[in-house]
């Protein structure tokens, strides 16, 4: 075993130590509320959240009588394995699917005899890195996407297709990845491998065009404007922020991507830039309070196609000398990092775990929960569920008359944010017979309150006229 292996192996290994010793103790935001919702409602035979008793407003298409999740099924039922034992295992799946996608990687480094240590490019990536410790789809579509390419270098354009259908059910827009790679075997006249790999795309979404057809009635079922706004508007500002962030993480990567001398460039360039153009559409920015934040978290909507930037921009920089050396202080340096980086995500986590332990400690009696996003999300139904209605969707409040005056009501609300909390506060005031059972200020306003019906004996506290 030479050594560039063992700097491999070392490194894997060490991930793994840090991995586990900052285990996830709960998932951080609605995104990941949902999916896990989803995988315990097909733990209970059903794809209909109502049907399993649960609500999901925020994440949901409505179909006839029935709640359904907006997103496609894929990444829900990649999480089964791990929740049919116990629903804390669902983050072992990504540490996990970090080993499968190294393991890709560095078979299509092989292939072009490129140096195999450089797939630690792909395991120490800083966004890869954190979002190895969430249960969102982006980094098994990542994986699912490797495996595909890999076939089709391969010369198996049909189990290429296959498996790149399959991974549109763990998101809607992997469809442009074999998309992308048809065009390109048209312009090569490979006209052959691109049929084969048209029919086994079409065959592989199969399974998501069933789903659609029997829960929505059509084939595209929630794909199409199910909840993003796609403006010409958003494009300069969107793609200026992940150009900026792939230069900044790996130097010179832009540039570097297009001077790779091999004819294949473009089986990489095509998918990962057409997934660029339609993700520069949307507004996407997440503001964490700190720069380095921001940056990681700014490539989210792209990890299913960093590793396809990643193989060309390897083949420009393997020819740097003393690569040795160079990949073993860029492995420390980024290990070091990872601890930093999954420190502070392990904080942000266990303050939403102190949220999570008071809300179940206060709300214990609830019926329902009169509630905004950032408190359904805490409502996992592994550990208990609590009924719960939105007194706010997509920044506009709902009435919520129907629940004044009734008993084992409960309003809450867990913002940073100024609108959501006027919002919150006109609907509390739509409650005359109410007692406030707890109030927090920092890091985020965090409140709850108890409706009291007209002829209750009120108990502890006192009404607010």
């Amino acid at each position: 075993m030479n050594r560039e292996r063992y700097l491999i192996i070392a490194s894997f290994l060490l991930f793994t130590v840090i991995f586990f010793s900052y285990y996830p103790p709960t998932y951080a935001i609605v995104d990941e509320s949902a999916y896990l919702s989803t995988a315990f409602v097909l733990q209970r035979g059903t794809f209909y959240y109502d049907q399993a008793g649960i609500n999901q407003e925020h994440v949901s298409a409505k179909v006839g009588d029935h709640q359904v999740s907006r997103y496609p099924p894929g990444n829900s039922l990649l999480l089964l394995p791990f929740t049919m034992i116990n629903w804390r295992l669902a983050f072992v799946r990504g540490w996990l699917l970090v080993g499968i996608g190294l393991g890709l990687v560095i078979l299509i480094l092989r292939l072009y005899r490129l140096p195999e240590s450089y797939a630690l490019l792909f395991l120490l990536h800083p966004t890869i890195l954190l979002y190895s410790r969430t249960i969102m789809s982006d980094l098994p579509a990542s994986v699912v996407i490797l495996a595909g390419i890999y076939f089709w270098l391969r010369k198996k354009p049909w189990g290429a297709g296959f498996i790149l259908g399959l991974s549109c059910a763990v998101r809607y827009p992997s469809i442009l990845i074999p998309a992308a790679l048809f065009v390109v075997a048209l312009f090569k006249k490979e006209y052959r491998p691109a049929f084969s790999l048209l029919g086994g795309a079409v065959l592989g979404i199969l399974p998501l065009v069933a789903y659609n057809l029997f829960i929505f009635g059509s084939i595209w079922g929630s794909a199409i404007g199910y909840g993003t706004t796609f403006v010409l508007g958003y494009v300069p500002g969107t793609l200026l922020k992940f150009c900026v962030a792939l230069m900044i993480i790996y130097p010179l990567m832009l540039v570097g991507i297009f001077l790779w001398p091999n004819r294949d460039r473009w089986v990489f360039l095509a998918p990962a830039l057409a997934t660029a153009l339609f993700y520069s559409f949307q507004s996407y920015f997440d503001f964490t309070g700190s720069a380095i934040g921001d940056l990681v978290m700014s490539l989210r909507y792209l990890m299913p196609v960093i590793p396809l930037f990643l193989v060309p921009y390897i083949g420009f920089i393997s020819r740097i000398p003393g690569r040795s050396i160079l990949l073993t202080f860029f492995a420390g340096a980024m290990l070091i990092s990872a601890v930093f980086l999954f420190n502070r995500h392990q904080q942000y986590l266990k303050v939403q775990v102190s949220y999570q332990n008071e809300f179940y400690v206060r709300v214990r009696d609830a019926r329902v929960v009169i509630c905004n996003k950032d408190i359904s999300e805490l409502i996992n139904p592994f550990v208990k569920y609590v009924p719960w209605y939105p007194f706010v969707v997509m920044r506009r409040s709902q009435p919520v008359i129907q629940f004044v005056d009734r008993a084992g009501t409960y309003v809450a609300c867990l913002t940073g944010e100024t609108d959501i909390r006027g919002i919150f506060d006109s609907t509390l005031a739509q409650f005359p017979n109410r007692v406030e059972v707890h109030t927090e200020y920092q890091p985020k306003y965090f409140s709850i309150w108890r409706v009291v019906a007209e002829k209750t004996p009120i108990g502890s506290g006192s009404p607010v006229p």
